[in-house]
Parts: structure tokens; sequence; C-alpha cells
């Protein structure tokens, strides 16, 4: 270490961390990647800056729509996409690069067009607050209902997915699981360290309520360990489960690779 540790100001894939801002390089391959922009037909990237009445504060999220949303009608399924910790409601479409899997995916016919819904995850901190719980009020009766008023999403739980990575797949395991008359489908990448209390819940029920209960992470993750807790106690519980294991760490590169995969598994008849 031969100084202070500074973001390269020419570079805007940034990434926020608790720990301070980090620049993020992408080196591309011969062959086009999953994440990588291609010739296809493209989603729009919308913001939206909305009153939270659960928080009282201003907030923001971002909102995917597919290909064919702008100029169509129909109804679409929808995905709500989760940040990690020092992250913000962009980061999914900067560094992560969600529309653009999700362009190619749709593309290839490999992935049902959807809309994803991507919140800003920290929510201020309270004397007394949980922040899971907060940003579960927030997404469920702020986001949410301004999400299906704006956007023409199908709004029956067959047809809503949750997802997130770090932080977010915290919320996304809390959220998931406790509201499976919302949610069909949930996914956790880079999570594992809380057990969100599966110990006491019904294994039946949530075989019976989830179409998809996926898991992700890097072998070689600060949160490995904690990820294959969780796996062992899910299927010691006997809930069934789908949980990638990939090289590599707590990183962009694999939380792509995740949500690609996740995404091939979501509102299939």
């Amino acid at each position: 270490d031969d100084g202070p540790r500074i973001p390269d100001p020419a570079n805007r894939n940034l990434i926020r961390r608790t720990w301070g801002p980090t620049s993020y390089v992408d080196v591309p391959a011969d062959k086009p990647r999953f994440d990588s922009i291609r010739d296809v037909p493209h989603g729009t990237v919308h913001q939206h800056t909305y009153h939270s009445k659960s928080l009282g504060v201003v907030r923001q999220f971002r909102v995917y729509t597919p290909p064919g949303y702008v100029s169509g009608s129909q109804k679409y399924p929808v995905l709500y996409l989760f940040h990690g910790g020092g992250g913000g409601e962009t980061q999914w479409t900067t560094v992560g690069r969600a529309d653009m899997i999700l362009d190619n995916l749709i593309a290839d016919k490999k992935a049902v067009p959807m809309v994803v819904v991507m919140p800003y995850g920290h929510v201020p901190q309270r004397e007394g607050g949980d922040p899971t719980l907060d940003f579960e009020k927030d997404l469920l009766h702020d986001v949410k209902p301004l999400a299906e008023k704006l956007y023409r999403v199908k709004t029956d739980r067959a047809n809503r997915a949750i997802a997130g990575l770090s932080m977010g797949s915290g919320h996304s395991l809390h959220i998931g699981l406790g509201n499976l008359d919302l949610f069909r489908y949930v996914a956790a990448f880079s999570g594992g360290g809380r057990n969100q209390g599966i110990e006491d819940m019904d294994a039946a029920k949530i075989n019976e309520k989830l179409e998809v209960l996926y898991l992700g992470c890097g072998n070689t993750d600060f949160v490995f360990e904690s990820a294959n807790a969780l796996d062992k106690l899910l299927t010691e519980k006997g809930i069934d489960h789908i949980y990638t294991v990939t090289e590599g760490g707590h990183t962009w590169s694999n939380w792509r690779h995740y949500l690609d995969e996740y995404a091939q598994m979501l509102f299939k008849p």
C-alpha cells in the first residue's frame, strides 16, 4: 500500500462499498458473453422518485421494461431485484448489467419477457428500528403498489419473483419466505448469514407455494460457509431448492451469472 485508495475518476463502473468505492473493470472476450451488449432488441430502464409513506423520506427505484413494452399493451410478470450493502438502486443496471442480461435472454428465447423493479435497499436509521423490516414495509406498501400502478405487470403470486445479492439476499429470503402468498420464486445470491427462521417454517407449505428457491455462491466468497449452512438446513428440512456454486468470490461476475441462471427459471408454464 503506497498511498490513499481512490477509484478511477474516468471509470463509470463504480462499486460503492462500506470500506470505500472501488472501480470495476470488465475484460471483453473474443465471443460476446451473456452479459455483453449485443445487436438484439433492447428494453428500457426507467427511474422513479417517490415519497415513502412507510419511511417518511423521498426515495428512488429503477424499473427495466422488456423490448416491445412501450409499443405494446400486454401485461408482464415482475421480478423485484435487490442490490447489496453499500449499493443503490442503480447498481443492477450499471455494474450488474441486468438489462443486458435480460435483453440477451429474451432475444434467445431463454427467458420470459418480464418487468424488473430495483428499489433502494438501505433505510434511514432509527432507534429500535430493524432495517430488514423497514425495507419490507417500504417494498410492500410503497414500491410494489406504485410499480403495479405505473406499469403493466401481472399482480398474481404466480407472476411475481424476488431476488437479491449479499445484503439483498437477506431481504429476499426474509420477504419472500415470509410472504408466500405474494411470491412464487425466491433467490439469494451470496447469502445465508441468517437462516430467516427457516427452522420453524413448514417445509411442506414452502414446497407447495414456491416454484423455485434458488441459492448461488462463489467457492471463495466470504459468506460461502454461511451459504453452505443454509443449503444444509434446507436439505435437512426437506425444502426443495437449487444451489449453484461457482468459482470466485463476492463479485459481480458471479452475481450476473446467478441472475442469468435464475431468470431462465422464472414464469415458465
